[in-house]
């Protein structure tokens, strides 16, 4: 782990890393140069908030791939953008607010919205490649001069460096999710892992930070939700029964329940949809639930690896506890994989608890109107019987008046 620096203060290679790392002989100057032209090829994870994608960052981290973290989220191993000074939130929300999809390419963005928010996050990718510099302790003077003696109209051998060196980089940040673009943009070679938990336990969960953040951007006011979860096409990126124009319920009346697995939803498949694009080299998905099987959890750890490996997960960097880390990553994720069923085996006895309390209510008041319904019935027949019995006494007694008379 590496904890991320200020951009302000971090050099390339000059501060140390935990559990290793030192001072190179190359000046700043040079060193910032070769890291924002070399630099480019970090494994990022991603998925919506809540997926688990915690799990995945420890396994790379154990088996030596060098995680940038930032120490306000050290508990999550996440990076927020606070050493850059970037608010990914505000970023996302102008972004969706024209998309409403995760699934978009830059040219389809209006140019002035496209360049401020290349220039927003800058600081943020800038000061990735520098961390990463400084934590993989790079570059030497010999990777500088080889670089810069190819000129700088030379690209052609310009990331063979980085190729060159066995250390494996990368940093979680789930809300790239929305980004996926401009993060391809910045880094050319990204390996992407995309997490995906149920959605069932997306939906019961009481993480409600999608839900706050990009509901309204996703499902703009008034925006239906469909008929059914199969109306759209995976290839068309219609996100599976998202919006359609205004078909179906309105998203604002539904249950917070369902609003929240309708995100899961759109956001997962759309961006599956956009990232498979780039190729299995590139994007790798995979579910959580996964880590803590018995049988497939050991091929995912395998293929995890050779995916943020470019192949070659048995390199001399990958080699010193490469099982104990998946030992230990499958300990975690079993471990968090039984708290979180027995948490959505409550969350859904609470809600078949309050489902059926709901239901015994309704019948009641349903029981009762039909009381008072039967009662006031009841009473008109009455008072029409005793006023006829009052017209029927009051004409005998004037028939006998008159006989009388």
């Amino acid at each position: 782990v590496w904890f991320v620096q200020p951009l302000k203060t971090v050099g390339g290679g000059k501060p140390t890393a935990i559990g290793g790392g030192g001072p190179t002989d190359v000046p700043t100057a040079q060193a910032h140069r070769w890291c924002d032209r070399v630099v480019d090829n970090p494994v990022v994870i991603v998925g919506t908030d809540g997926s688990g994608t915690r799990v995945v960052a420890k396994f790379l981290a154990m088996l030596n791939v060098t995680m940038l973290v930032e120490r306000s989220v050290y508990s999550q191993m996440d990076v927020d953008g606070t050493s850059a000074g970037v608010h990914f939130t505000n970023t996302i929300q102008r972004v969706l607010n024209h998309t409403h999809s995760p699934a978009y390419e830059l040219s389809d963005l209006p140019a002035d919205l496209s360049q401020q928010t290349l220039q927003v996050l800058d600081p943020f990718a800038s000061s990735m490649r520098r961390n990463a510099c400084a934590a993989l302790d790079v570059p030497t003077a010999a990777d500088v001069a080889q670089l810069e003696g190819a000129g700088a109209g030379d690209h052609e051998h310009e990331h063979d460096h980085e190729h060159n060196h066995e250390q494996l980089w990368g940093f979680k940040k789930p809300d790239l999710l929305n980004l996926g673009p401009f993060l391809t943009s910045f880094f050319p070679h990204v390996k992407i892992v995309h997490v995906v938990r149920d959605g069932r336990d997306m939906a019961f969960s009481k993480n409600q930070a999608a839900l706050h953040k990009y509901a309204d951007y996703l499902y703009p006011p008034g925006t239906g939700t469909g008929t059914s979860a199969d109306d759209g096409s995976r290839e068309s990126g219609g996100g599976g029964g998202g919006v359609d124009g205004g078909s179906g319920r309105a998203f604002g009346s539904l249950l917070a329940e369902e609003k929240k697995v309708l995100l899961w939803q759109k956001q997962n498949h759309d961006f599956a949809v956009w990232g498979e694009k780039l190729g299995p080299d590139r994007y790798h998905r995979v579910r959580i639930e996964d880590f803590a099987a018995t049988s497939s959890g050991i091929q995912l750890y395998s293929n995890m690896a050779v995916f943020a490996s470019n192949g070659n997960p048995f390199s001399a960097t990958w080699a010193d506890g490469a099982g104990e880390a998946a030992a230990a990553a499958k300990a975690v994720a079993e471990d968090e994989e039984a708290a979180r069923v027995e948490a959505a085996a409550a969350k859904m006895r609470a809600w078949r608890e309050r489902t059926a309390a709901a239901e015994a209510a309704a019948k009641a008041e349903e029981e009762e109107a039909a009381r008072a319904e039967a009662a006031a019935a009841a009473k008109a027949v009455a008072e029409d019987e005793e006023a006829a019995r009052v017209e029927a006494a009051a004409a005998k007694m004037r028939a006998w008046r008159e006989r009388t008379a």
